[in-house]
């Protein structure tokens, strides 16, 4: 039919269009299916090397953001996949609603959110739909994840809990849902049920997109029906759609690299302890194989300290330096516990130094001593900073020691510490905090204004982050230290815990329930968050976000959204059509194909 030359010209260009496939195991694909009457279009990524029959895979449901599934989602699935996943960017909307102009994605986003129940079974469809999936997926093990529109979404599927809305229960295996900058405020959302079980919610949020009521309200109910959540909030500056990669509205809606990237990496290792929750070591006692360690004395302030150091002497040399962290204590002093926590920061790879606050002379013999000497400290923050910074300049003049990869951390006491460093800056009151300490982290710091200083304007300072449990600062504490950090443009995060997560929820031994104690989940996700928090500090590469995905398909909604064959279409059977001068763009950076001819191949899919 073609002759000669029309065959050779079909056969390059058959050649060239599957050449611009990705050549990894990745299945890309549309998928139509059902969600309350209405025909959707999603699109599924995952690895068929690693996904199989007998090793399925966890399943991600992406929900998307108010202008429906598109390039967005379909990158969020790849990265997914690329992590071991199989991830499914649902269709809310459904192939037949406009999605072209702004009001469209108004009127379509606002229909389901005046209409929860017509949103969850949307969201219900996805979900069960690839539940179906059972040749690549494990459905006892699911998790959601939702941007923006998509983000008030799966918080409603937390505050429902598995028995679901309107006689639509979720499928049991979903564990845990994230979103990412959805609107939380009581009118956008459910209100928290009692059910009989529900997923683990892990919440991210621009300090500058909710406001500090709507996360307070939302904690509660949370608290009140005892979920398990993570909120995190992220500043200064940082406003609606920080994860959108491409996006720039000042003061509305826009990217942020630090928030991206730390919200992307807390939500894998989120994932890695959910679908694996027996390998979540971190967190636990450690062990002191192969570091050496020592005690220092040393004069801070005019007083006799003890302090304990902690590395790794075949890591860190005086031709081969090291960043160094320094631990700032509890109100019961220097002991085993900050030595313990001194060995778990030298096993990564750092000098770890303990430092002594109180001093060698301090009588430290009862809870009234413990109560005296911290309060001599955080009613004097000048005597406080200069007993800090005296440990810091101890390790800043150790030869195994990059003097210009400085952080420090501390607990409850400590953690008030580290945070009026942040607050202070480098050069914003004396004693001069060095300007190698780039990071402080606070763990159950007591942040009220009454026992910290009050933010001071300089040139610069330590990023800081703080982790809390739900249950042992209160909102307005959390709200004023917040809004001072936006008032100095300094940059921070906050970390809360819950349900029922008190102080000292990080010290092993702590056991005095509604007051003081242990949590496994809360030290565990806090001390992970730590270690990327060094990393990031310490790394090399200055580069901060999640990255786009390669070979990754491009939206085209003329495939997404046509009622005709689409390309990718999973049936048993695909067809990949070719539609006639139409461009389909295969993958970052690859140029478009156009064809001014149809071209089907048949081929037999894997899978269902």
């Amino acid at each position: 039919f073609f002759g000669p030359l029309g065959t050779m010209t079909i056969a390059v260009l058959l050649g060239l269009l599957f050449s611009l496939l990705p050549t990894a195991a990745a299945k890309h694909e549309y998928v139509d299916y059902m969600a309350d009457g209405v025909l959707c279009r999603g699109f599924v990524a995952y690895d068929d090397a690693k996904c199989t029959a007998t090793a399925p895979c966890p399943l991600v449901v992406i929900v998307p953001d108010w202008n429906g599934m598109n390039d967005y989602e379909m990158n969020r699935a790849c990265l997914l996949a690329d992590e071991g996943y199989v991830a499914f960017a649902a269709d809310i909307y459904g192939v037949a609603t406009p999605q072209d102009t702004m009001d469209h994605w108004m009127a379509a986003s606002g229909a389901h959110r005046q209409n929860v129940s017509m949103y969850m079974n949307k969201i219900h469809g996805a979900l069960t739909h690839m539940v179906k999936y059972d040749q690549v997926v494990d459905h006892s093990r699911i998790a959601a994840i939702g941007y923006c529109f998509g983000g008030t979404g799966v918080v409603n599927l937390a505050l429902a809990g598995i028995d679901g809305v309107a006689d639509h229960p979720v499928p049991g295996g979903l564990l845990g849902v994230v979103s990412y900058h959805g609107g939380i405020a009581a009118t956008r959302r459910l209100s928290a049920r009692n059910a009989t079980g529900r997923p683990q919610l892990l919440l991210h949020s621009g300090a500058k997109d909710d406001t500090h009521a709507d996360i307070a309200a939302l904690l509660d109910e949370l608290e009140s029906v005892n979920a398990t959540y993570e909120v995190s909030r992220y500043g200064s500056n940082v406003y609606h759609c920080f994860t959108e990669w491409d996006t720039f509205i000042p003061g509305m809606c826009a990217y942020s690299p630090m928030a991206d990237g730390r919200s992307w990496a807390a939500t894998l290792d989120f994932f890695r302890r959910l679908f694996n929750p027996n390998s979540a070591t971190a967190g636990a006692q450690p062990t002191a194989v192969g570091l050496t360690g020592r005690y220092v004395n040393y004069t801070a302030d005019g007083v006799a300290c003890r302090g304990w150091l902690q590395y790794n002497e075949s890591v860190c040399t005086a031709t081969s330096k090291c960043p160094a962290v320094v631990i700032v204590q509890d109100w019961n002093g220097m002991n085993q516990y900050e030595m313990d926590r001194a060995a778990m920061v030298a096993s990564l790879g750092y000098v770890a130094f303990a430092a002594d606050i109180y001093g060698v002379d301090a009588k430290m013999d009862s809870m009234a001593d413990w109560a005296a000497l911290s309060s001599a400290h955080t009613q004097n923050a000048t005597k406080y900073l200069e007993k800090i910074v005296g440990a810091l300049r101890v390790v800043m003049q150790l030869d195994f020691v990059d003097s210009a990869k400085l952080a420090a951390i501390g607990y409850c006491f400590g953690g008030t510490g580290v945070v009026d460093l942040a607050l202070a800056g480098h050069d914003g009151m004396a004693p001069a905090v060095p300007s190698g300490l780039l990071g402080v982290i606070s763990y159950h710091g007591g942040v009220a204004a009454s026992r910290r200083l009050a933010a001071v304007n300089t040139m610069s300072r330590p990023k800081l982050v703080v982790h809390s449990g739900g249950k042992d600062d209160t909102h307005a504490d959390i709200a004023a230290l917040m809004d001072e950090l936006e008032g100095v443009g300094a940059s921070y995060q906050v970390a809360r815990y819950g349900s029922s997560v008190f102080h000292c929820f990080t010290e092993w031994s702590a056991a005095m329930p509604g007051r003081c104690q242990y949590n496994r989940q809360a030290d565990v996700r806090s001390w992970q968050a730590s270690i990327s928090f060094f990393a990031e500090l310490f790394g090399s590469s200055a580069t901060l976000g999640s990255a786009k995905p390669k070979g990754c398909p491009a939206y085209n909604s003329t495939l997404a959204r046509s009622n005709s064959s689409v390309l990718f279409n999973r049936s048993g059977t695909g067809n990949v059509t070719v539609l006639t001068s139409t461009a389909h763009t295969m993958g970052p950076g690859v140029p478009s194909l156009v064809v001014s001819m149809v071209i089907s191949a048949s081929w037999a899919l894997a899978g269902p």
